[in-house]
This record gives structure tokens, sequence and C-alpha cells, in this order.
């Protein structure tokens, strides 16, 4: 029976920790480089955009309150094929003006004006930005809050932000001239999202993700949910390819 000498094997223990160490720093993000990621519910029948929150809309995505914005507000994302849809449900907004505002930036690009697509309604129920998308607002109360409020509502073609299902893209919302995901006149309140946003750096941006539908029998791991596993995968591998080396070494050995 082989028997590796005490001398040697601590030896190879202080090696195989080194390699698994200075992989760990390869592979794994540093807290100043992980970006905030939203992923964007599946849904098989389309929400109507009327600015009502009602059936498809729970379970918020994102969730704003103070002392990070002045706004308190939810908001959900879901996708089907065609289509990305957003509702903001802005409880902390509980009066209704015309210039009341909902803006998202959607595709960090460097160049002015800085974004691929964007999209923005106000409160009298008009709205701009990138064509082709709907939208609308309502001023009522929902599961939120009872108090009546500003909501919401939008349906962006995924075509328009140049994404497919299962695909990612950037997205944020900035204060841009008095407007942001939730702008209130009457306070001239912003909430610029996410915290922290600069819109010239995109690692400040967050990660919206939106889903493919789920087979029969099976699920479908998001392209962004692969390349967050990929370096940890790796680690795994390496470790797996060092330990295969000790172990031929020590049949060399016997």
């Amino acid at each position: 029976m082989f028997q590796m000498s005490t001398s040697k094997l601590p030896l190879t223990l202080f090696l195989m920790t080194i390699l698994i160490v200075s992989a760990s720093a390869l592979f794994l993000p540093s807290a100043h480089s992980i970006q905030l990621v939203v992923d964007s519910r599946h849904t098989g029948v389309p929400p109507v955009i009327d600015g009502k929150m009602e059936g498809l809309w729970s379970n918020p995505q994102i969730t704003m309150n103070s002392p990070d914005y002045p706004i308190d507000a939810f908001a959900y994302f879901l996708n089907d094929e065609f289509n990305l849809y957003v509702l903001v449900d802005a409880v902390g907004d509980t009066t209704q003006e015309a210039l009341d505002e909902c803006l998202l930036w959607f595709g960090f690009v460097q160049s002015p004006p800085g974004y691929t697509a964007h999209v923005n309604v106000f409160g009298d129920g008009t709205f701009t930005g990138t064509a082709g998308y709907s939208a609308a607002f309502g001023f009522e109360s929902s599961s939120n809050s009872p108090t009546p409020h500003m909501i919401y509502e939008f349906s962006i073609p995924l075509s328009l932000i140049q994404i497919q299902p299962g695909q990612s893209i950037t997205v944020c919302s900035p204060y841009f001239k008095g407007k942001s995901i939730v702008y209130d006149s009457a306070t001239q309140l912003d909430n610029i999202w996410p915290k922290g946003l600069a819109e010239d750096d995109v690692s400040t941006w967050a990660i919206l993700q939106t889903s493919l539908s789920r087979p029969v029998g099976g699920v479908v791991m998001s392209t962004n949910k692969l390349e967050i596993l990929t370096p940890y995968l790796a680690l795994v591998g390496l470790v797996a390819a060092v330990s295969a080396v000790v172990v031929v070494k020590r049949r060399n050995k016997d």
C-alpha cells in the first residue's frame, strides 16, 4: 500500500491552497463590480396597459423607500416573447399633476444621448421618447396602498430595446431635467434609480434580465445567470484538475 510521506503532504496541500486562493481572486467578482440585477418574470397573458394595478402585478422586483428614495414606490417587470411590460406603483405621490412623470433609459452607450432607447409617460397621459411603445397612467389605490396615488404602466417591444427573450439589457432612471422613474412635480422630488447612479458609468446601471417561457419538464437558465455562474464553474474545474494531478503523482510514486 502506498503511503505519502508526511513531509510532502503539507507541501501538496499548501500548493492546492495557493491555487484555489489565486483562482478566487481571478474569478470571484469584487463588491465594486456587482450590479443590481432585476429579473423580469415571463407571462403568457399580456397585461392591459391602462394605468391600473390589476391581476398580473405581484411581487415587486424593485422597492424604493426612504432614506434611499424620497418617494415610496414599487416597480414590476414582466415579459413575453414580444414585449417588456413595466408597472411603477408610486404610492408616495398622492397628488396628480400633468407634469408628474415616469422615465426609464435602456441600453447604455458611451456616445450621446447615452442610451439605446428611452420611455416616459406624464401625469396627463401623454408620452414621449423612442417611438414604438405604449404607456398609460392611473390615479387610484393599489394593493400597496389604499390612498389614491400615481401608477404608471408601459408595454415596450423587445425589438425597440434591441434584445430577445432571455437576454439582458442595462437599465436606469436618471435625474434628467426633473424626470426620473418617479417624479412628483408638486414637491419636485425624484427617485433616481439605482441608488448611486452615474449616467456615464455603466457599472452603476442595473441589469434587466428577461425570461424565456419554461418548457414542460425542464428549466431554462437565462444567459445572464450562465455568465454569472461561469467563473464559479471554472473554479470548481480548477480544483478538480489540481486534485487529479495529486492523484497521478501518488500513483507514479506507488
